[in-house]
């Protein structure tokens, strides 16, 4: 996108990758923030909207995985993904989506995976949560005149 003039704006919690990916994309603005919270999410946008006005296209790509039987996976581990691969897009598009509405104009492209649409072994969690990012993008927002 910056190489054919968008503006962009880069979330992360990686402070050092984000001053190195800035300073290859003709510095574009960014913060350090965790998404996995609302408070990072609410962060996060109003930093952008600081830089760029208005938000035309979000692209929710954030996302963690674990590879482990069901039985031995870690519960945190499973509500970490759950906060950063499910609640964050969510939060973020609630965020953003009332003004998209307002102006009559943008986009909210959410990244998942396969594993979304096919159940896997080894990739339980994974694959549930990655299915409610599917049926909210079928259900809720492609219905949506944005």
């Amino acid at each position: 996108l910056s190489t054919a003039g968008k503006n962009i704006f880069m979330v992360s919690r990686d402070q050092p990758a984000l001053s190195e990916l800035s300073a290859s994309l003709n510095n574009a603005p960014y913060i350090s923030a965790d998404l996995s919270t609302l408070s990072g999410c609410e962060k996060a946008i109003s930093a952008a909207l600081e830089n760029l006005g208005s938000v035309d296209v979000l692209i929710n790509l954030a996302g963690l995985s674990d590879f482990s039987l069901f039985e031995e996976s870690d519960p945190t581990k499973s509500e970490n993904m759950i906060h950063l691969n499910l609640l964050a897009p969510m939060h973020l598009s609630h965020l953003l989506l009332p003004s998209m509405l307002e102006r009559r104009s943008g986009r909210i492209v959410n990244i998942g995976s396969t594993f979304g649409t096919i159940g896997f072994a080894y990739f339980s969690a994974y694959s549930e949560i990655n299915k409610r990012i599917v049926q909210l993008t079928k259900n809720e927002m492609h219905c949506k005149k944005v």
